[in-house]
């Protein structure tokens, strides 16, 4: 019995210290002596209160008061102590999982200005169209915005701005799934006005193609017309839909939308992870359409063929680039340019090939064809005027290393000119 009264005693007196450590640089905080108070919890924060719910909130405080206090005195924050602020903001989460602590007024400043903070961060990166920083920042808030309205620190009910920003950040990244996420909590509470509109088209289109799911399509589409009657997108849609009930279309459809995404309309280059599984991905698809329907395969190679052909132009573009810079370089520099021409020389015959491959395959399944749909036979007079080209292309680059190779893109030139020219 008395061990385990000195135990109780043991506990309570470490209890008493800690609160007593807390209490001190509590007193610092509402001093405003906070690079002291920075000093005195980075002190005890590793040690006797590592695992303090309250000593990681008040250093979170501390970091998120120099933060601002930065920006009041030097019209520039520091990054260091905001990223410093957030990690202990995430500690305390893992400790105090029911925010008891933030129903403290002193507290509550902790949330409500890492909100702020990061909503600012992310809006300017989303005006800087960084959407990779945007993301990162804006999902953040609106995490810090559901924690305020959880504890009643915020009186909204809904943080529409830091929602829709994180799902347009998430949809210029292709992230689909996330965007999805945070429009489908828009969309749920039927948020109407005239700039929402696209929350209703953009959840459509998605469980349209991209996720096929006819219940979650007519949820989102009905939704759409009851709060934009006027709207014909909805109607089109339908049609649009009941098209894609055709598991050919849809795999055309799948594949079009990779190349939307491989293809980006402002131009930025793709990291070459994201670049190549995407392309595995619309190969699949159109050849999965291939297979679906051999009738209509040539439609489906021709849209790989001229995938292929842009990227070779792309590649092109940065080999006259690189030309270029070459002229004026000497050493070390010019030894690296060669180095790089050399491998996009390389991607450049790889992409070529492959689509001479495709427009080939595309070629022979029109070939086939008595009759034409609509658009296939401009298709396939395209396609052998690549092949006509292509070939003609890498003929004079392998004349003088591989004459054989180059004999064969001689041979496949004419025929393919020769199919052209009885083409009406």
């Amino acid at each position: 019995m008395k061990k385990i009264v000195a135990s109780i005693a043991v506990v309570l007196f470490f209890a008493s210290a800690h609160a007593q450590e807390i209490e001190s640089i509590k007193n610092q905080v509402i001093q405003s002596n906070f690079n002291i108070a920075k000093i005195s919890i980075d002190k005890v924060i590793t040690g006797s209160l590592a695992q303090n719910a309250e000593a990681w909130l008040l250093r979170s405080y501390i970091y998120i008061a120099l933060y601002k206090q930065s920006e009041a005195t030097t019209m520039a924050n520091d990054d260091a102590d905001l990223k410093e602020a957030v990690n202990a903001f995430a500690k305390y989460r893992s400790l105090e999982p029911g925010y008891h602590l933030l129903y403290q007024k002193m507290y509550s400043y902790v949330v409500s200005s890492l909100y702020f903070a990061m909503f600012d961060k992310g809006g300017k990166a989303f005006n800087a169209s960084n959407w990779q920083e945007a993301y990162k920042t804006l999902s953040l808030a609106v995490d810090l915005g559901d924690i305020m309205i959880a504890t009643k620190i915020s009186e909204y009910k809904l943080d529409t701005a830091a929602i829709s920003y994180a799902g347009y950040s998430a949809q210029y990244l292709n992230d689909y799934p996330n965007a999805v996420k945070y429009y489908k909590r828009l969309a749920d509470k039927k948020i109407s006005g005239k700039d929402n509109e696209f929350l209703y088209q953009f959840l459509s289109q998605y469980y349209t193609a991209v996720q096929r799911d006819e219940a979650n399509y007519k949820l989102y589409s009905g939704i759409g017309k009851s709060l934009y009657p006027a709207s014909k997108f909805f109607a089109e849609q339908d049609v649009e839909f009941e098209r894609l009930k055709d598991p050919y279309n849809l795999a055309i459809q799948q594949g079009s939308d990779l190349i939307a995404e491989l293809e980006p309309a402002d131009g930025k280059e793709l990291p070459q992870k994201t670049q190549d599984e995407l392309e595995s991905k619309m190969i699949a698809a159109f050849d999965k359409a291939a297979h679906i329907k051999a009738a209509k395969a040539g439609m489906a190679y021709t849209f790989i063929g001229n995938h292929y052909v842009m990227k070779s132009i792309g590649i092109g573009k940065k080999i006259t680039n690189l030309q270029e810079k070459l002229k004026t370089a000497s050493g070390d520099a010019a030894a690296t340019i060669n180095a790089n021409l050399k491998d996009l020389f390389s991607d450049y015959d790889v992409s070529t090939n492959f689509s001479i491959r495709c427009f080939s395959d595309a070629s022979e399944a029109f070939a086939k064809k008595t009759t034409f749909e609509a658009d296939e036979k401009e298709a396939y007079k395209s396609d052998l005027k690549y092949l006509v080209q292509l070939h003609e292309y890498q003929k004079n680059v392998t004349a003088n290393n591989d004459p054989k190779l180059s004999k064969w893109h001689n041979d496949e030139e004419k025929k393919w000119n020769d199919v052209l020219s009885k083409i009406n």
